[in-house]
């Protein structure tokens, strides 16, 4: 009964504790709700102003995404205001149109809309804040429409084009038909992704937008009437205006790239420069798109990685960063094979090819002599200095290439050393490999490689920050100058990264490429270290599984001894069991004529 009582008394203290912490829990919860409620209210008590900014839909300008999330160059343009004057923005009319907007301001549904150009109508209904961009009207088409040709507005005749409801650039478009001389059928939409709709539905032949417009799978076949764009209030609101015009002047004075920037990351995206061909451009294409007039075009064939001559066909990260560039501008091209350095410096000058395509020129005077164009460089060439692990520093022999820039690196880099020419830069890295020479200087990728080659770790290389060489694409004597212009073109529109990505392809270490005996060879202390691991998880493995036969045979013979005792204990039974009944039968028969004797022997017999 105590033990009992003493259970039932520790029962309530523990409900008497439960209940009492449930209700300090309760009070700690309602203090903390009337302190959140109190903060609450003091910050609501801050009242800072509130702009209704017209947000309608235009990819690049103003976006959202599902879960609501803003982005594009008039989103940020307002959160950059909002760091020099003290309001919030509500935005407003991300269904509405263009169109829409402007009739939203004027009635006073909303307070500001940006991207507005000037425009006489305009002006006398509403006040422009300063600049806060440029844009220009463009017309566009389908990356695989043939049919309009940039420049040639005979092609532009009777195409259906597409306008935003509202747009200004519906004007501008009209007076360069009208100076041109072409007509077009006009096709109003409410918005931006209408009109993209329209055309990829083949409802229109051409979109005509602002450059503000973003898009994919276009191309810009014209581009005009450039203007600035402003922030719009409705007429007289000038207190809005001077805290937009004080924001854009705080803008321009701290961050004055702030407009460049906000249009590269929204509408220069490195995957799709539309650069536009003029006209004169557009036939020097045509006239190369076909393979019985492709430009012959050449490159070093002894500069592994960058360029050399495989299997018939030239091979490497310039050949192939131009198929890129000429695939872009549609040009058919052929390289013409050369078979060794003295050749391929012999066709530079020669009338036969149109263009090389890895030109290095120390002076713009030697281009001009000989009649030559650049196109702009393409890609920056670092040199780098080949050795040996266990070289000492101290320069004593060079490997220099008898066509190059070597002899002038190592004539200023080691001016003392004892110089040996071979005719190509593999040549020269070998003879550092084999200790040949202490010392070579070749182009960085042209290192990397080697040094990805050597699987017996001998050699190491060092980027230089001087000297460094630019490669452009220089167009023949025999060739239109304007070529160099289209291979601008091309360049710029490929993505700024499209060459480093070829050139890892050619440098990037494959470990999959290695026999083992190479892998041991460029990696001996990880394939030690691997080995061993291996070596260890075989003996551990070995361990246990000898451990584990231990066990298994300790536990068969247990079970062994154990059935062993059981039959022995069932044959014990089965003894005593037996025992026990002969005894007990015993007993029996022998008792029936023992109590017969012990009765005679108690009674006297009569006679």
């Amino acid at each position: 009964m105590s033990s009992i009582r003493k259970s039932l008394n520790h029962i309530k203290i523990k409900r008497v504790l439960s209940i009492s912490l449930s209700i300090i829990i309760l009070i700690m919860s309602v203090l903390a709700s009337v302190q959140v409620t109190a903060n609450a209210d003091e910050d609501v008590d801050y009242e800072r102003e509130v702009i209704r900014a017209g947000f309608f839909e235009m990819d690049g300008y103003h976006m959202m995404d599902e879960e609501g999330n803003r982005s594009g160059y008039g989103y940020e343009f307002l959160r950059k205001i909002c760091r020099y004057v003290d309001v919030d923005f509500e935005y407003v009319g991300y269904d509405k149109s263009w169109e829409e907007m402007q009739i939203m301001l004027e009635n006073g549904q909303i307070d500001v809309v940006t991207s507005a150009r000037k425009t006489p109508e305009r002006e006398e209904k509403y006040d422009f804040s300063k600049p806060i961009g440029t844009s220009y009207a463009v017309m566009t088409v389908l990356e695989d429409n043939t049919e309009i040709i940039p420049g040639d507005y005979s092609t532009y005749h009777g195409k259906k084009i597409a306008f935003i409801r509202g747009n200004s650039r519906t004007t501008d478009f009209k007076m360069l038909a009208e100076e041109k001389g072409f007509w077009y059928e006009a096709i109003s939409y409410g918005s931006a992704a209408e009109c993209d709709e329209a055309l990829h539905n083949g409802e229109v032949d051409a979109i005509v937008a602002s450059s503000l417009r973003a898009f994919d799978d276009e191309r810009v076949v014209e581009r005009f009437a450039s203007s600035e764009i402003y922030a719009v209030v409705k007429k007289g609101n000038t207190e809005l205006l001077n805290k937009i015009n004080y924001a854009i002047d705080q803008m321009n004075s701290i961050d004055r790239d702030w407009k460049t920037d906000l249009y590269n990351k929204y509408y220069e995206n490195d995957s799709h420069k539309h650069l536009v061909f003029t006209e004169e451009e557009q036939q020097i294409i045509n006239e190369h798109s076909t393979e019985e007039n492709a430009l012959k075009v050449i490159c070093d064939p002894f500069c592994y990685p960058y360029s050399y001559y495989e299997d018939g066909k030239y091979k490497g990260i310039l050949p192939e960063y131009f198929d890129k560039v000429a695939e872009y501008i549609g040009f058919a091209y052929e390289f013409v094979p050369c078979q060794t350095r003295e050749q391929y410096i012999a066709l530079q000058l020669d009338p036969s090819i149109d263009l090389w395509i890895d030109t290095y020129v120390s002076s713009e005077n030697w281009v001009e002599k000989n009649h030559l164009v650049l196109s702009v460089p393409y890609i920056k060439l670092n040199v780098a200095e080949l050795t040996r692990h266990d070289f000492d520093g101290n320069i004593e022999s060079v490997a220099t290439v008898r066509e190059g820039f070597s002899n002038a690196v190592a004539a200023e880099y080691a001016p003392d050393a004892t110089k040996t020419v071979y005719s190509t830069r593999e040549e020269a890295m070998k003879a550092v490999l084999e200790g040949q020479a202490d010392i070579t200087y070749v182009y960085q990728y042209c290192a990397q490689e080697f040094v990805n080659r050597d699987y017996s770790g001998t050699l190491v290389y060092r980027v230089l920050d001087q000297p460094t060489y630019e490669f452009h694409m220089a167009v023949s004597p025999t060739q239109s100058h304007a070529l160099a212009g289209i291979l601008t073109k091309g360049i710029y529109s490929l993505p700024t990264d499209s060459i480093h990505n070829i050139a890892a392809d050619y440098t990037t270490y494959k470990a999959k490429d290695l026999s083992f005996f190479e892998l041991v060879s460029a990696h001996p202390m990880e394939t030690t270290v691997g080995i061993i691991m291996v070596l260890c998880a075989v003996f551990v493995i070995i361990v246990i599984s000898l451990r584990m036969r231990t066990r298994a045979k300790a536990q068969e013979d247990a079970e062994r001894i154990a059935k062993e005792m059981t039959e022995l204990k069932d044959r014990a039974e089965a003894a005593n069991n037996a025992k026990t009944t002969f005894l007990f039968n015993m007993s029996h028969d022998i008792r029936t004529p023992m109590n017969a004797i012990m009765g005679y022997s108690q009674y006297p017999r009569y006679g």
